[in-house]
């Protein structure tokens, strides 16, 4: 097998772990936004929530920190990746004088 093939081999579940990470990171945070005006104690879960969120990232950026620059940054991607799908999926639409002169 030559390099290239290796170096591309062990990036391929960098990546798929740093789509699971920012899948759960940030799916994580939608839920818990949606939940804040429903809860009395909107501090603890928020923290919580975050808490969670942080320590699992950090673990699995550490897990591929240690397995070299180029799987960290495979998942670093993966992970940026989906924030920019969320960014996009859930940004609101203008609706009325906003929208006036632009076309579709």
């Amino acid at each position: 097998m030559s390099f290239f093939n290796a170096f591309f081999i062990s990036m391929v579940p960098a990546f798929a772990a740093g789509i699971g990470t920012g899948a759960f990171y940030f799916g994580g945070l939608w839920l818990t936004v949606q939940r804040l005006g429903k809860e009395r104690n909107a501090g603890l879960l928020l923290t919580a929530s975050f808490l969670l969120r942080a320590s699992l990232s950090c673990v699995v950026f550490f897990l591929f920190m240690k397995t070299g620059l180029a799987d960290l940054l495979a998942c670093m991607l993966g992970f940026f990746l989906v924030r920019l799908f969320w960014i996009h999926r859930l940004r609101p639409t203008p609706v009325g004088p906003a929208r006036a002169g632009k076309a579709d």
